[in-house]
């Protein structure tokens, strides 16, 4: 029948990571319970942050990726979100320091893809380079490999 929601858990975890400057921002846990008490999934959102190269985050670049878990089923599916780009995967994986997502569909401010697979690279550029860019999707989109880049604001 109908979910009932718990409160979510913030946790603060600044964790920098390595030369990118990307930094884990803010942790957030939402489970979701059946009317018996069962638990029926939990969501869990990662928030991050890419720094300038003088320590100044830059706003522009916070974005998120959730997760939902159902234990049962055993499937992750997620939701990445980065500016006006929305990504939603049926599984992925972690793979050299980029997220690898299968079955996606990507939504753009210019329509939609639908991809087998996608690779995110939220640090494939330094900042301080004059057209920097955080977003970068590479991967068979409608049958036709290609590469997709989103500048940053």
């Amino acid at each position: 029948m109908g979910a009932l929601l718990t409160g979510a858990l913030l946790l603060w975890m600044p964790v920098a990571q390595a030369a990118g400057m990307l930094t884990r921002y803010t942790d957030y846990r939402e489970r979701v319970f059946d009317r018996q008490g069962q638990l029926q999934y939990q969501l869990t959102t990662h928030e991050y942050l890419q720094r300038m190269p003088s320590g100044r985050p830059s706003l522009s670049s916070l974005f998120a990726l959730r997760e939902m878990q159902r234990a049962s089923l055993q499937l992750k599916q997620g939701t990445l979100m980065v500016n006006d780009v929305i990504v939603r995967f049926e599984h992925g994986h972690y793979q050299d320091g980029m997220l690898v997502m299968g079955n996606t569909e990507v939504t753009l401010p210019e329509g939609r893809m639908l991809a087998a697979s996608l690779r995110f690279d939220p640090v494939q550029q330094v900042l301080d380079a004059p057209r920097a860019r955080l977003l970068s999707f590479s991967g068979e989109v409608l049958g036709q490999y290609r590469n997709y880049h989103r500048p940053l604001r």
